[in-house]
């Protein structure tokens, strides 16, 4: 991953770099999107629990990709509304786009974290993990399953696989000349770390949970999180009449940050409210 974010920080730095005609010669983006929202009835996922399970919709869920590419090496930045990529699944899909010119070296998937979306889809069954909750406790196989997680169901890991690549393959048949823009700042104060005493166990601490405090780390606060905020962004060159006249504007088409967060709660009962 940290590959990939220096590969689109280098395109991004060389794009800037050169005039507006050369790097719009030079670089090529392309958007694209898919949808994909699974059939309702599968439990949420992100170690939840079994009950759990997605009887609606509320928003479709989609993939969408950003590809950039100059002098024949590329590079894809894909969003999916997901809790998780499983990594044999981003393998499959370089391997299925390969004709394209990707590989898993040059695809970055980031998933949102959503726990509202579809779970069990997971190469390695223990992402695949339901525990049991009163309404399926009675089934004394919940228990099993739970020590032994079920492998992904065929069904949805075959639907989310051909829809993300659908995804990538949208942006790259979209490619067109583009100018790209990098910039960064620091946000402290917003988050913290979670897992604080499993961080200050770095520094010799062996502290039970809830005890360590972040003035114990050698670098105080921000040190126990990471405070940059990365923000690419890409624009389109096109031609359009403006003033009677064609002219070569830029427009807006994606976009892509970076900044490290988990701040999302979502209930499992949904006769409570959701905080974050």
């Amino acid at each position: 991953m940290r590959a990939l974010l220096i590969t689109a920080l280098a395109l991004a730095t060389l794009t800037l770099a050169m005039p507006a005609t050369a790097s719009a010669g030079n670089l090529r983006a392309g958007v694209g999107k898919a949808d994909i929202t699974p059939q309702t009835g599968y439990y949420l996922g992100g170690w939840t629990r079994a009950d759990r399970t997605g009887q609606g919709q509320h928003t479709r869920l989609e993939s969408r990709a950003l590809v950039l590419e100059r002098d024949g090496r590329k590079v894809a930045l894909v969003q999916i509304d997901l809790f998780m990529i499983p990594g044999g699944m981003l393998k499959q899909i370089g391997d299925d786009l390969r004709t394209r010119g990707f590989s898993e070296q040059n695809i970055l998937i980031s998933a949102s974290h959503t726990h509202s979306g579809p779970g069990g889809y997971a190469n390695f069954p223990t992402l695949n993990t339901a525990a049991p909750s009163l309404e399926t406790a009675t089934d004394p196989f919940s228990f099993f399953r739970l020590a032994d997680p079920e492998p992904a169901d065929r069904q949805l890991y075959t639907f989310l696989l051909k829809q993300i690549s659908a995804a990538i393959q949208r942006a790259d048949a979209d490619l067109g000349p583009a100018e790209a823009g990098w910039g960064s700042s620091r946000l402290p104060g917003i988050t913290r770390n979670r897992s604080l005493e499993a961080h200050l166990a770095n520094y010799g601490l062996d502290l039970d949970y809830g005890k360590g405090t972040e003035s114990q780390d050698p670098g105080g606060y921000e040190h126990t999180i990471d405070p940059d905020v990365n923000v690419l962004r890409v624009d389109k060159i096109v031609r359009r009449r403006v003033r009677g006249k064609r002219r070569r504007v830029r427009v807006p088409v994606g976009g892509w940050s970076n900044f490290a967060s988990h701040g999302t709660v979502t209930n499992a009962s949904p006769m409570s409210s959701s905080s974050t």
